[in-house]
């Protein structure tokens, strides 16, 4: 699935370099992690000399100071939804918006055509009382309601019903997207909505807005997760954070040569026998290798292991210099015999 390239900066006034905090933000810092704190320094760092910085230009920043890439884009809709961050997209839409006309709009004008809806509003998780009662007359967000509670089980209150609800209004993701999401949570064993509203930031912004794209996302990243965590547990890598260069191979291992974990096992213990320690480095040529070989198994990487040294023996055997020079005298008198008789 192609992935949108997102690019960031922290919110400020026109011309100001420090680093602008609205008042509705300070709540939600005071339930940042010190990752997400660490991400809003880096931030105001790293964009001193530049206006938007995408991920590639943060994360190595971020493997310095000990944030993998979850916990990046976890952060980054954590402070998106906080409203403190936000996305180039959402900046250039707004400024190619007209200003109103008080009392110069004409009645036919009033109504939104199919392309402003589909773009995603400044995400926002306050409501007035009669917004959230006309939700709540909604059937399919009554329903979005309900199954959210269950799934979480417990009662909302107010604030979290209005972040349910901004989902659907500001992030504009269908209901059965929202509930995949609140499901995928769940299973996760983080059943609260600021974690879910992270994963459902990150769906919008990388436009994520069917079912089949939100099951593909998390599928992959599930897999990743999954693969990575193999790789982790047979090298003895621990929780630490893979370096660039280390994500890339693991990356290359999984999707690009496609290299089954049996191949991946043999080629950590080729690499012990060999190094003595477990260096990913080593394994990645011997890997590469493999794949450039075509073997898909362990029996054909024995199998294939072998013919050199066959191959060499044998063309070994064709080559015997006492034969060589055996037959060379016998040429040689043959000839000699040859030229008596003429």
């Amino acid at each position: 699935m192609a992935r949108r390239k997102l690019r960031f900066r922290l919110k400020q006034k026109p011309g100001e370099k420090g680093i602008f905090l609205p008042e509705s933000v300070l709540k939600s810092l005071t339930n940042a992690t010190e990752s997400e704190l660490k991400l809003l320094i880096l931030l105001a760092k790293e964009g001193r000399d530049r206006d938007y910085l995408s991920e590639s230009d943060l994360l190595p920043a971020c493997e310095k100071a000990g944030i993998d890439k979850e916990t990046f884009i976890e952060a980054m809709a954590f402070f998106r939804g906080a409203g403190l961050v936000e996305n180039e997209s959402e900046t250039t839409e707004s400024a190619e918006k007209p200003a109103k006309v008080v009392n110069e709009e004409k009645p036919e004008e009033k109504a939104e055509s199919t392309e402003d809806k589909t773009q995603a509003k400044p995400h926002r998780t306050t409501y007035t009382s009669e917004e959230l009662a006309k939700a709540a007359s909604d059937k399919h967000f009554a329903n979005l309601l309900d199954f959210a509670q269950k799934s979480l089980g417990k009662t909302f209150n107010r604030n979290d019903i209005a972040t349910l609800y901004s989902f659907k209004e500001a992030l504009l993701l269908p209901y059965d997207v929202i509930m995949l999401g609140i499901e995928h949570c769940v299973t996760e064993g983080k059943p609260n909505l600021r974690y879910i509203e992270k994963l459902l930031i990150d769906f919008a912004d990388r436009e994520i807005n069917t079912y089949e794209l939100a099951e593909e996302y998390i599928l992959a990243r599930a897999a990743a997760k999954t693969f990575e965590g193999n790789v982790r547990r047979l090298m003895g890598l621990g929780q630490r954070t893979l370096t660039s260069r280390e994500k890339a191979m693991l990356n290359c291992w999984q999707n690009d040569w496609k290299s089954p974990e049996e191949l991946i096992t043999y080629a950590y213990e080729k690499t012990v026998e060999k190094t003595g320690n477990a260096s990913m480095s080593y394994m990645n040529k011997i890997l590469e290798n493999w794949h450039n070989a075509g073997f898909k198994t362990k029996e054909d990487v024995d199998a294939g292991d072998t013919k050199p040294s066959t191959v060499a023996k044998s063309e070994k055997a064709d080559f015997d210099s006492d034969d060589y020079f055996a037959s060379a005298i016998k040429r040689t008198k043959n000839k000699k015999r040859e030229q008596a008789d003429e």
